[in-house]
């Protein structure tokens, strides 16, 4: 069995919490390594239920951690900002996902094709 995929989670409010992260735990073949927020509180907390010890402040460090293969950018401002952070993960090698990840994760394992991870 290979290692399970390392999930980056940008946005730790609620829907990360109460949606996201259930949906990802409980996958075999995916971890969630890190998480990023502004908001220390709402970061702190998710850690705190989840485990995770990678906590970024900031996204852009997030995705330029080696551990991130996949990100689900969870912010609550989808526009503009949302689309501008899924081209930087794309750019820095890393899959990415939007809201809808937790579908994702519901219907399809997270793939590992030989090469492709970092």
């Amino acid at each position: 069995m290979s290692e399970p995929i390392g999930v980056g989670l940008i946005g730790c409010g609620n829907v990360a919490g109460l949606r996201h992260l259930p949906a990802l735990t409980g996958l075999s073949d995916a971890r969630v390594v890190a998480l990023a927020d502004p908001d220390s509180g709402s970061l702190e907390s998710l850690a705190a239920r989840c485990g995770v010890r990678k906590l970024y402040a900031d996204h852009e460090a997030l995705l330029e951690d080696p551990a991130v293969e996949v990100v689900g950018v969870l912010t609550r401002r989808v526009a503009v900002g949302e689309i501008e952070t899924l081209g930087r993960a794309i750019a820095a090698g890393v899959r990415a996902a939007t809201g809808p990840v937790v579908a994702y994760a519901e219907e399809h394992s997270f793939p590992s094709p030989a090469g492709q991870r970092r």
